[in-house]
């Protein structure tokens, strides 16, 4: 019965039965294990506390026109996140929740770089199975796919990324086009592309890129309005 009783305790503490302190630093003042703090903006809190601005979030203004009816009753809108350091250096797994309830991004930091899947979630769906936004990382610098989904599942961006930098295809799709582009090291390779109608199919603009850079348009029975866009 001894033997018993000793053994559910070893294995209750190890389930995390026990109280977690978190915000800790030791007699050098690193930080270790667990923090968790407020954060009034995802994106300044990466670059300002962290140092960097590689990482793949959505505009603040995208984040919060997201937003469904469970939080229309709320006064303010902030994020509580989660990190796990060793000796003052990121390590761990990351997370950043919406007023202390819902997941909004999530990571893994290696040595102080994002390394795996770093996923972004609209603030309604998560824990549903479609992921919005997912990117890959190898030692802080993207490296494989990126893509993101609309509300519904549906693929709205795919690209891919090689040191960082664009390479292949990218797909995009908005509320009135949908077009291909290819890239080489980050550039948009020579040549025409086209962007086709979401409605139905038909060709609405075309783009001329030389050297990278867009040099000629030409529309086809649509309003130049629709251009910025793209």
């Amino acid at each position: 019965m001894r033997f018993l009783l000793s053994t559910l305790f070893i294995l209750f503490s190890q389930l995390g039965f026990t109280q977690m302190r978190v915000n800790l630093t030791d007699s050098l003042g690193r930080k270790q294990g667990l923090w968790i703090q407020r954060v009034d903006s995802v994106r300044n809190f990466f670059v300002d506390t962290i140092g960097v601005s590689y990482i793949s979030l959505p505009k603040e203004s995208r984040e919060y026109s997201h937003v469904c009816s469970k939080f229309s009753g709320y006064k303010e809108l902030y994020y509580i996140a989660h990190f796990t350091y060793v000796d003052d250096v990121l390590n761990g797994l990351y997370e950043v929740y919406v007023n202390d309830t819902i997941l909004n991004h999530k990571g893994l930091f290696v040595n102080g770089k994002p390394n795996g899947v770093f996923y972004s979630f609209y603030l309604c769906t998560t824990g549903k199975d479609a992921y919005p936004s997912v990117r890959l990382y190898k030692d802080g610098v993207g490296e494989g796919f990126f893509r993101h989904f609309g509300l519904n599942g549906e693929l709205l961006f795919d690209t891919n990324f090689k040191g960082g930098l664009k390479e292949g295809y990218e797909f995009s799709a908005g509320g009135v086009f949908f077009g291909i582009k290819f890239y080489h090291k980050g550039k948009v390779i020579d040549g025409w592309y086209d962007l086709f109608s979401v409605k139905d199919g038909t060709k609405g603009i075309s783009y001329k890129y030389k050297n990278g850079e867009k040099v000629k348009t030409r529309y086809y029975g649509i309003e130049k309005k629709y251009s910025r866009l793209y």
